[in-house]
């Protein structure tokens, strides 16, 4: 399975210390999704770590959006696959519920910083997921998806410098909430890669550094603007499928190297002075209470969903992915994704 860009640029380019909001000292909520929503009382935002192209994760996450409490609760969902670029096909496919056309709206997940990733169908159910709840709400309840990448114009970025002023995500992704969010007084889930919103970065960069998460850098403020749910899927921790539990408890004591992916690699400095990956071990990062305010375990994962192959048929398409790559290529060293490979497997 390859590894997606998100992770790759999160590595290198540094996509993924306040005391975190107090939380209830109850071990589990049995309505996963009630506990969720009860943490907008306390939190304008709430952060839940989405796991790409998961069936088990966006199976949870429509079903969320999908609860008559939710649009009571929530104004807006912030999103990775999509930037502020497209806001305006967004609003009218989602709020408005215009007709789009398909090219147009696949610009909103495709003309992102990362290439791949989004082409999984789950990406665009969960915009029609939203417009359709929208359909059953008065106007002004209805509930925006807001794009949160960097706003990025493929059409001008033919160098890696061209793409160096949007390799920092983080201070994107807090523009975009405190703009249409906490200035508006509304509410938002924000749904991003899990690695985006731990309390401090657990992620050595290649430079050695650890830049900051947007959690971290929306807390600078106050902790409490953002609470933070990890999800977890496969192996439980203990947890029971569906459970939502505080890290105020007991299991925040463990080291958040357990919810790391297992094939995850620090970036550490060899002796040539040049990064090198290293395992993580569990001395290596802080307790889980410190970065992350709940758990919440989806249960036995189901797989991935990969893109349809006619999406790599598009040779408009394929011809704007390589150009992308190249770019990519020629400012990290190595390419971020094996293109030609989905290529190979949309011609069987």
């Amino acid at each position: 399975m390859r590894l997606p860009s998100l992770v790759v640029l999160g590595i290198v380019l540094g996509a993924c210390a306040h005391a975190a909001p107090s939380t209830s000292q109850r071990s589990a909520d049995p309505d996963s999704i009630g506990g969720i929503l009860a943490a907008f009382e306390r939190s304008p935002i709430v952060g839940v770590g989405e796991h790409h192209r998961s069936s088990t994760c966006h199976a949870f996450l429509r079903e969320l959006i999908r609860d008559p409490r939710f649009a009571a609760a929530v104004n807006d969902i912030v999103v990775e696959f999509a930037t502020p670029f497209h806001q305006d096909i967004l609003d009218r496919f989602v709020v408005d519920g215009a007709d789009v056309d398909e090219r147009e709206l696949r610009t909103v997940w495709q003309d992102t910083t990362q290439l791949l990733v989004w082409d999984a169908p789950l990406y665009r159910e969960l915009l029609v997921t939203v417009r359709d709840v929208n359909r059953t709400l008065p106007r002004d309840r209805r509930v925006r998806v807001l794009g949160g990448d960097p706003p990025i114009d493929w059409s001008k970025v033919h160098t890696p410098s061209d793409y160096g002023q949007f390799g920092a995500r983080a201070p994107d992704y807090v523009k975009v909430i405190e703009r249409e969010v906490l200035a508006k007084h509304r509410k938002a889930l924000l749904v991003i890669g899990g690695l985006h919103l731990p309390r401090q970065n657990p992620v050595t960069t290649t430079s050695g550094r650890r830049l900051p998460t947007v959690t971290q850098l929306l807390a600078e403020r106050d902790p409490n603007r953002i609470f933070v749910v990890w999800t977890v899927i496969g192996s439980s921790l203990g947890l029971r499928p569906r459970e939502l539990r505080s890290t105020k408890t007991e299991i925040g004591e463990r080291s958040f190297a357990e919810l790391m992916p297992h094939n995850f690699m620090l970036l550490v400095n060899g002796p040539d002075g040049k990064p090198v990956p290293k395992p993580i071990a569990p001395s290596d990062l802080p307790p889980i209470r410190e970065l992350v305010d709940a758990l919440l375990y989806l249960g036995p994962d189901k797989g991935e969903v990969v893109a349809p192959a006619e999406v790599y048929r598009d040779t408009v398409y394929v011809a704007q992915l390589r150009e992308r790559a190249a770019i990519l290529k020629e400012m990290l060293g190595f390419d971020v994704q094996d293109i030609e490979a989905e290529i190979a497997r949309a011609q069987k």
